[in-house]
């Protein structure tokens, strides 16, 4: 039999009542190690009718459902969550230092106690959005997809701090130019 992983073991360990209670077992797990740990590990049950995914990117944790109807039509459960609550997305971050904010902030509370809890607690909703109201989910989720593509290729002004510092460097560069332009100029006026 083939080792476990240790995000499988993790899984196992810290989410008892996954398996006890709501019936989940480990069908596909895959672990690269040279990835710096990611992993994914599926889990199907007989009496919750949804697959669970949970996805180990990079320390980066997400827990994904699939609806038994299409079970290879994953979604994050946070996405769906904000579909099926009609949530705004996610606001795109403002500069790099906003970007890390977020980041970070995404990174502390992703762990897979978290992922699960989330899970766990919007369970009937989720059973229903993937289930009996599969079609308009799916249709949703594609419609913010397309939403969040195009609001990313929008281009935004740069900020202020950014276009002071782009006009500075614009400065330094200027006056280590102008010593070689002047010094062709001269020797073009020269030599005619």
């Amino acid at each position: 039999m083939p080792e476990k992983s240790p995000f499988v073991e993790k899984i196992e360990e810290t989410l008892p009542w996954l398996f006890e209670d709501l019936g989940f077992r480990v069908t596909f797990s895959e672990y690269y190690y040279k990835a710096m740990g990611s992993a994914i590990v599926d889990l199907d049950s007989d009496i919750v009718p949804l697959r669970l995914r949970f996805l180990n990117d990079r320390q980066f944790v997400s827990a994904q459902v699939a609806p038994l109807a299409e079970p290879e039509a994953w979604a994050n459960v946070d996405r769906i969550l904000e579909a099926i609550r009609n949530d705004l997305p996610e606001a795109r971050p403002r500069d790099m230092e906003d970007f890390h904010r977020i980041w970070h902030e995404r990174l502390s509370r992703a762990t897979v106690q978290v992922e699960a809890a989330l899970f766990r607690d919007n369970l009937p909703a989720l059973i229903e959005a993937m289930g009996p109201k599969w079609p308009e989910t799916k249709q949703e989720l594609e419609r913010r997809c397309q939403l969040r593509v195009q609001e990313s290729m929008t281009p935004r002004p740069l900020p202020g701090a950014r276009l002071r510092l782009l006009r500075l460097r614009w400065r330094r560069y200027a006056r280590l130019l102008a010593i070689p332009v002047a010094l062709a100029l001269i020797a073009w006026i020269v030599s005619r």
